[in-house]
């Protein structure tokens, strides 16, 4: 029994070491993740193209290629048997710019979303500033108009003052030569 085995993605022959589990298909883990991809790729483009098939005859074709594509057979052939339809309006690289741009739109979307979401937390948290600077400000007027006169002697020589100006820039002049006196 020969252990040479041709691979499915790169058609390189190699030896089969694999003792368990289901038999080797591929040369390498590489290979194993290229074929992997290429399934992936070759499903959403006939995902897409289902989608946005014309008629019953196009879907027909692409359900099976999708059946073919999750089902990989031995023939190296397959590649070229999937893409029969390549001829149709909807190709292969237009599918994948389309899905590219739709992936950045929604990628963009979350962005604009997170931002908006920022902004209008800013916003709320500078509403309530504003509320609160507002109550504030009420508040320091309240104190200004309610604030009662106190008997200090500056308040006393401030009354004085609007009723005789003239004795009390006198008595203030008086004062300070006494400070000035006793600080000699």
């Amino acid at each position: 029994m020969s252990n040479e085995k041709k691979c499915l993605y790169c058609s390189n022959e190699f030896i089969n070491n694999n003792t368990r589990g289901d038999e080797q298909k591929y040369c390498s883990v590489k290979c194993r993740n290229n074929a992997a991809n290429k399934r992936h790729k070759e499903k959403l483009i006939n995902t897409i193209k289902m989608k946005y098939a014309t008629d019953d005859n196009d879907r027909k074709i692409i359900g099976e290629n999708n059946e073919r594509v999750g089902n990989i057979s031995n023939d190296n052939n397959f590649r070229k048997e999937n893409l029969s339809y390549q001829d149709r309006a909807v190709n292969d690289s237009n599918v994948l710019r389309l899905l590219e741009t739709n992936f950045e739109t929604k990628a963009e979307s979350f962005q604009f979303k997170i931002m908006y979401e920022n902004c209008k937390a800013e916003n709320e948290r500078l509403v309530k500033e504003i509320q609160s600077l507002k109550i504030e400000i009420s508040q320091l007027e309240d104190e200004l108009q309610t604030e009662p006169e106190t008997n200090s002697m500056i308040s006393g020589v401030m009354q004085q003052f609007k009723t005789d100006p003239v004795n009390t820039i006198n008595f203030a002049q008086q004062l300070i030569q006494g400070i000035f006196k006793q600080t000699k």
